[in-house]
C-alpha cells in the first residue's frame, strides 16, 4: 500500500473518532440541560442519577419541594434519606449556569459555522 493512502485512512479515522466524541459530548450536555429544565416544571423529577454498579443506581428525586436520595437495584427502590432543599438549590443553580454557558457556546459556534 501507498504511504500516502495509509495516512489518509488514519486521518479519516481520527476525524471520525473526534466527531463521534464531540457528538457524544453534545448529546450528554443536552440531556443534562433537559433534566435540569424539566426539574423546575414537574411535580416529580429526577435531579441527578449515578450508576454504582451494573444494576444499582443512586438518584436524587424531587417531589414537589422536597428532595430524596433513592437507591435502586434488583431488589427494588428504597429511600436512603431526605435531602434538605437548601443543600440542593446551590448545586442546581450552578448546574443551570453551566448549562446556559454551554448553550451559548454551542449557539455561537453554530452561528459561526452557518455564517461561512
Amino acid at each position: 500500500m501507498n504511504a500516502g493512502l495509509v495516512g489518509q485512512y488514519v486521518y479519516a479515522v481520527v476525524v471520525i473518532v473526534c466527531l463521534l466524541a464531540a457528538l457524544s459530548w453534545v448529546v450528554a450536555q443536552l440531556s443534562r440541560r433537559r433534566m435540569l429544565v424539566s426539574t423546575g416544571r414537574r411535580l416529580v423529577g429526577i435531579v441527578e442519577s449515578t450508576q454504582l454498579t451494573n444494576q444499582n443506581w443512586v438518584s436524587v428525586v424531587k417531589v414537589a419541594d422536597r428532595y430524596y436520595l433513592l437507591g435502586s437495584g434488583q431488589g427494588g427502590v428504597s429511600l436512603v434519606c431526605e435531602i434538605p432543599a437548601d443543600a440542593v438549590a446551590p448545586w442546581l443553580g450552578e448546574q443551570r449556569r453551566i448549562a446556559d454557558q454551554q448553550k451559548q457556546t454551542v449557539t455561537s459556534l453554530l452561528q459561526r459555522v452557518r455564517g461561512r
